[in-house]
């Protein structure tokens, strides 16, 4: 969990990769009170576009801004399994200083928060970036689109990236990113 002060208050934000909103819906709610988290990052909800607004059922006092797999069909829902997916939930009574920022990946999600710190915004980023078992060409596509999201967001305040990226990027990170 990262916790971070503002021109508000501290701002609680945790990331979590869920592997199936289907088993983990009851989980994260109880995540999301103990925690008293005011936004949660969600990687791997495996939900189809048609079902985004089950994100809303996690908790009736959160808002969310969610993404489903671009080659997940509708008509197919009852035949094949869902995968991956990313979503934002925040807190309803923040929602105010809430904007969604559109993104063309179905991979990443992203959110700024309006002049949190000295004027500027903050920028949550949650991803859900492709796998060992995908195409090399569709990692750099994604790190590439991710990029362009960071240097247009850096401009205007503070960046945070979370959620699963399916990779390891080195000790200047730390053992585990």
């Amino acid at each position: 969990m990262m916790k971070f002060k503002t021109n508000i208050n501290q701002i609680n934000v945790l990331a979590w990769n869920m592997r199936s909103l289907t088993y983990a819906k009851y989980y994260i709610n109880d995540l999301i009170v103990k925690h008293d988290l005011d936004i949660l990052c969600i990687s791997e909800h495996r939900l189809y576009e048609c079902d985004l607004y089950k994100l809303g059922e996690i908790n009736p006092n959160y808002n969310y801004h969610g993404k489903a797999s671009k080659d997940l069909e509708s008509n197919n829902q009852s035949t094949k399994r869902g995968h991956c997916g990313v979503a934002i939930l925040w807190k309803k009574c923040i929602g105010h200083c809430v904007k969604v920022v559109e993104c063309v990946s179905d991979r990443i999600c992203c959110i700024e928060l309006l002049d949190m710190i000295y004027g500027k915004s903050i920028y949550i980023i949650s991803v859900y970036l492709p796998q060992q078992g995908c195409k090399i060409a569709d990692f750099q596509s994604e790190l590439y689109v991710l990029n362009e999201l960071i240097a247009v967001c850096s401009l205007n305040g503070e960046v945070i990236i979370m959620g699963d990226t399916n990779a390891h990027f080195g000790a200047d990170v730390g053992d585990r990113f």
